[in-house]
């Protein structure tokens, strides 16, 4: 009997110490907010370091793409090309250089010549989609803009500017720059996923801004921005290509570039005349910024 009610008491502990062990696994609600706290803590540990290499990720396709422009454009020698269609242009002594830029304009319109009466600014991707819109025209002493369309149509302005606008528009397009550039431009767009917009393209989050540079140390031709949709998301930098002067990137902090919100003007990223290129080329541009050179071939 005594060795019965041992069994039966040993029974009894092993019973009662499983239970206890079963009640100790039992998953509660404490157990759920120290692992929500952890997979939190992952999360903010890990995320930004995320963000950080596919932000890095988008600049370094951004330059990218900005050499294979750059490098495209002088073996196509577009920069000369366009230099001549404007000395052709200025032989006309009605019309002159734009020396100063305008802040405030909209972005399709970046004036490049002027006469007595009007500026006059060129969509490269117009001309390469051979569209209506190459050349805008604006007032110089008011804000009315004309658009120079395929059609001719009726001027009723006594200063005939779109005439004038159709007499540049055929000037380019006869010339050795009209007939390259968009064989130029179906090459360094020879992908799919890209957005135009008046004077470039949108793609992968990242702007290309497109535009004729007037001088840089004497040189004429064609400039090339990059710079982020979103600032943080597609990346940081700002970049600047114009013949000359090569491949330049800024931080992006004093003037920062972002969207269409934010843009770069055509001389943004040029040398301020009271800044010094240090030993790096480093320099302060007219827009505030720094910018430094990339060199491809590290």
């Amino acid at each position: 009997m005594q060795c019965s009610a041992a069994k039966a008491n040993n029974e009894y502990k092993k019973m009662k110490e499983a239970i206890r062990r079963k009640r100790s696994l039992r998953f509660g609600l404490g157990d759920l907010l120290v692992i929500l706290s952890f997979a939190l803590l992952l999360f903010l540990s890990f995320h930004p370091l995320e963000l950080g290499f596919a932000a890095a990720k988008k600049e370094i396709q951004a330059t990218q793409r900005l050499q294979t422009w750059s490098e495209t454009l002088a073996r196509k020698n577009l920069h000369d090309a366009f230099a001549q269609f404007l000395k052709t242009v200025l032989q006309d002594r009605r019309f002159q250089l734009v020396e100063k830029e305008e802040t405030g304009i909209p972005l399709p319109f970046v004036p490049i010549l002027q006469d007595l009466d009007f500026q006059y600014g060129l969509s490269l991707p117009a001309l390469a989609k051979k569209n209506q819109g190459i050349w805008i025209a604006k007032e110089r002493t008011g804000n009315q803009l004309w658009v120079q369309t395929m059609r001719p149509t009726s001027d009723r302005d006594p200063r005939h500017p779109k005439k004038r606008l159709q007499n540049l528009a055929e000037q380019l397009k006869s010339s050795r720059f009209g007939k390259s550039f968009p064989s130029y431009w179906k090459e360094v767009l020879g992908t799919k996923n890209i957005q135009t917009f008046p004077s470039g393209i949108l793609k992968q989050g990242t702007y290309f801004f497109v535009h004729t540079l007037l001088e840089e140390r004497g040189r004429m031709g064609i400039g090339i921005y990059a710079w982020p949709g979103l600032r943080g998301r597609d990346g940081f930098a700002a970049f600047f290509f114009h013949p000359g002067g090569g491949v330049r990137q800024t931080r992006n902090m004093v003037h920062a570039y972002e969207g269409l919100a934010s843009f770069p003007l055509p001389r943004a990223g040029l040398r301020r005349p009271s800044s010094k290129a240090d030993h790096k080329g480093e320099y302060t541009g007219l827009d505030g910024n720094t910018w430094f050179p990339i060199d491809f071939h590290r």
